[in-house]
């Protein structure tokens, strides 16, 4: 293993070997490098206030680990416009089918493009004015780390590490080969738009994204984006896992009229915090198959605005089949809460399970249209245990609805075969904010899309499962959390609940489909093994199988759910238990005997933690560091 130095105040006549001896340029010794190597980037004077500033492009190499030298700052900013450039070269830094590489600071500060280049009034568009148009772009490579000290809070000390966004319409972009990674710690932010440009690589495409992620077997977590073009992040694969991220919408923030769509400073410009298309086909690379999975996890998303077609958007588009959304905090969005639809994909939406989320002032609670006459759409999505408190209705001038949203093109109708089969809505909590235009109940509305036919009513719903059916939901007269401030920064601390919302109300995530005596073989309920996760083949990225409480007994972990549609769940240990027992998700503290029982509703969890005897086996936990 070889240390390489260069960077400002080098020389190509030296070594390259120390600080004192570095090199000028890194095309002058990339040849040299091999698997192990460290290259480090250098700036002369140590500080944040002794910035270098590099024109030359990274190409990375297999098995390289990137840094920046002792407490140096270092920004990359390259030039490389080239509207012909292929995809991967066109970037500050770019691989192509490399592996086993890390770009990591250390004790440094790396930032590729320039945050101060980024003009939002002018032109007024938001169009930016980068040296580069995609600070960086990675295809076909695997087993590589992003890392810098971000903690996903928005609140506190800036990451080390900063990736802004690609030149106008152009994003950040991880392709559909890209697999077995980890994004952590990053703050992604200021993204481009595609407002008065044509696209000569995609023509007509409305998506300006700050960053893509593409590919399988990801893990994004501690990262933050922020003043994104068309959405914050999205979200092109399977096999993906995004937790403890903030993505921030800005719709009211510095810069309202830098959001696409929209050439005027408005309120409800924005984007959409963030999306999630798994697998969805497209002309940069990705593929359609396997279809999933996906998972958002203690995730904070606020302020989405319109994202250029003023509605339909939101937290996140839930656009996948087989996505987990639990343990989220989302407020102040315009329009949706969640939402997904059929529009444009060549895949069912469906197995969509949301639940344990804290929702507070967002415009409409929920939304899944189901565009194109597909036989499945939406089978199996369960809304559980959720709180939408002081919802808008219509929000800042912009009237939207209220409801639970779940319509139909008009071919569709009461009669199709498996379309929204098996769907739970149950256990929620909804209210909409004192006066709103819009009144103060809150409605289940099943409908066709053109809204003539309707589906089913909140009195009507069919509750013989597997059929859609609710239940134990509070409509129109939740309490409001007291420790909400008015105004300002809301925080997860604030949405707690001993804020004023009702505790130990949720209902089971799921229910056993028969007894087991000491057995590691349990079958759940149709639909319902989708609730949950093993380690998802990510176990090298310290992904682990979740912990559930089964029939009230001690939690155990999940070691396998081999085939997700037969609803077996292989455990870790055996347990006991009778039919139709509950089954309820937990979390664990790092020594694998404190465990929470996620009984409450929403995403903060204040049930008492059961320790088990230590006489009893208790599987403890692997925690990998990649710090």
């Amino acid at each position: 293993m070889t240390d390489w130095y260069y960077g400002q105040g080098g020389n190509n006549g030296n070594t390259g070997a120390s600080f004192a001896a570095r090199k000028a340029t890194y095309a002058n010794f990339r040849a040299s490098l091999v698997p192990g190597d460290v290259v480090y980037l250098c700036a002369t004077t140590a500080g944040l206030g002794n910035q270098y500033t590099s024109t030359e492009q990274i190409d990375l190499v297999s098995g390289v680990h990137y840094r920046v030298y002792d407490d140096r700052y270092v920004k990359l900013e390259v030039s490389t416009t080239s509207l012909s450039a292929p995809y991967y070269e066109d970037a500050a830094i770019r691989g192509l089918g490399v592996s086993g590489f890390t770009i990591a600071p250390g004790a440094g500060y790396l930032e590729l493009g320039d945050a101060s280049d980024w003009d939002p009034v002018s032109p007024s568009n938001g169009q930016d004015n980068f040296a580069s148009r995609r600070q960086i772009s990675l295809w076909d490579c695997s087993n590589f780390q992003l890392i810098g000290t971000g903690t996903g809070d928005l609140t506190t000390t800036d990451s080390n590490f900063k990736i802004h966004g690609g030149r106008a319409w152009v994003q950040n972009f991880f392709n559909g080969n890209c697999h077995d990674y980890i994004v952590s710690g990053v703050d992604f932010s200021k993204g481009g738009t595609n407002n008065t440009e044509t696209n000569p690589e995609n023509p007509g495409a409305d998506q300006a994204d700050l960053m893509v992620f593409g590919g399988y077997r990801a893990l994004i977590e501690y990262c933050t984006f922020q003043y994104g073009g068309h959405i914050n992040a999205r979200f092109s694969g399977r096999w993906q896992i995004a937790r403890h991220n903030w993505f921030d919408g800005d719709w009211d923030g510095i810069t309202p009229n830098a959001r696409e769509g929209h050439g005027t400073p408005i309120e409800r410009s924005g984007q959409r915090c963030a999306g999630v298309y798994s697998g969805a086909l497209t002309d940069e690379g990705e593929t359609a198959s396997p279809w999933g999975p996906f998972m958002y996890e203690d995730n904070i998303f606020n302020k989405a605005g319109s994202a250029g077609d003023e509605g339909n958007n939101g937290g996140s588009e839930l656009n996948g089949y087989h996505v987990i959304v639990r343990g989220n905090y989302v407020w102040d969005c315009i329009d949706n809460t969640f939402r997904a639809d059929t529009f444009d994909d060549l895949h069912d939406v469906g197995l969509i399970k949301i639940y344990n989320n804290t929702c507070y002032g967002n415009g409409k609670v929920l939304s899944l249209q189901h565009v194109t006459a597909l036989d499945a759409g939406f089978i199996y999505c369960d809304v559980l245990n959720n709180i939408f408190d002081e919802m808008a209705g219509s929000f800042r001038g912009v009237a939207f609805d209220k409801h639970f949203q779940r319509r139909a093109t008009s071919e569709i109708t009461e009669g199709f075969s498996n379309g929204w089969k098996g769907g739970r809505y149950s256990a929620n909590i909804a209210k909409m904010a004192a006066g709103s235009p819009d009144g103060t109940d809150v409605t289940i509305d099943f409908r066709t899309f053109s809204g003539a036919q309707e589906l089913y009513t909140w009195t009507s719903v069919d509750n013989t499962y597997p059929a859609n059916w609710t239940s134990d939901n509070v409509m129109g007269s939740s309490p409001t959390y007291a420790g909400n401030p008015a105004g300002g920064q809301r925080t997860k601390a604030a949405f707690a609940p001993n804020g004023g919302i009702e505790t130990g109300a949720a209902i089971p995530h799921a229910t056993a489909n028969g007894s087991g005596t000491n057995s590691t073989t349990l079958t759940l309920d149709a639909g319902q093994a989708y609730m949950f996760k093993d380690s998802w083949g990510m176990g090298a990225l310290g992904v682990e199988g979740d912990y559930i409480q089964i029939d009230g007994g001690v939690p155990v972990q999940i070691s396998a759910i081999s085939n997700y549609a037969s609803n077996i769940v292989t455990l870790a240990e055996p347990r006991s238990w009778s039919d139709n027992a509950e089954v309820i998700f937990c979390t664990t503290e790092d020594d694998g005997f404190n465990f929470t029982i996620w009984a409450d509703i929403g995403a903060g969890q204040s049930t008492t933690s059961i320790t088990p005897d230590p006489a009893e086996p208790v599987m403890t936990p692997i925690v990998m560091c990649f710090r």
